[in-house]
């Protein structure tokens, strides 16, 4: 996962529009008055895509959130094997939704980050992310090769995953593939993930 959200947010030419048409997609599938946790929030600017009745937190091992969002940020290493336990104990209120932005493709194991975040939410919490379709793995290489993308967070990416793979990852972490849609000409994806009541 990315030490440097911040400055894969902002560079590439692309990037801030890359970003914004995540979080339009992303946003559009978090129902109102939501308590929203943000897991690799970066500088915590998805908060500022939600309506006003959502609550907002954000998690991330870069602390540039930490001064806008104060007492909602915990600074951490996600991929560390104890994070999402210290999440858990940090956690002021109970997340109905976390957000998973352009984070699936730099996992090694998609299904075990899914199966921790089901650990955070409630019967039917909901999981909405994005990732690259891996129709547009080449593309994206390009552009980053050139600058019009982020060059680290291309070297960083470990795997792209289609639907099927989503799915799959979904099961493996007890959860409900609810909602997919492709975006961006179909070089990205958004998706739903709900958990059951037993998961």
């Amino acid at each position: 996962m990315s030490n440097q959200a911040l400055a894969q947010d902002d560079e590439g030419l692309l990037s801030p529009f890359l970003r914004k048409r995540r979080f339009k997609a992303i946003t559009s599938h978090i129902p109102l008055g939501s308590v929203v946790l943000d897991l690799a929030c970066g500088s915590g600017q998805l908060r500022h895509y939600l309506t006003p009745d959502c609550r907002y937190m954000g998690a991330d091992r870069s602390s540039a959130a930490s001064a806008a969002l104060g007492g909602q940020f915990l600074a951490i290493d996600l991929a560390r094997l104890d994070a999402f336990a210290e999440v858990d104990r940090w956690l002021p209120l109970r997340p109905q939704v976390i957000i998973l932005t352009a984070i699936l493709e730099h996992i090694g194991d998609p299904g075990a980050l899914l199966a921790a975040c089901s650990t955070l939410l409630p019967p039917q919490g909901l999981i909405v992310g994005t990732t690259p379709h891996p129709r547009g793995r080449f593309l994206h290489d390009a552009f980053a090769r050139c600058g019009l993308c982020s060059r680290e967070a291309a070297n960083e990416h470990e795997t792209f995953l289609g639907h099927s793979a989503l799915s799959a990852a979904a099961v493996a972490a007890q959860l409900e593939l609810f909602v997919y849609k492709q975006f961006l000409c179909g070089l990205n994806q958004v998706f739903v993930l709900r958990k059951g009541p037993r998961s």
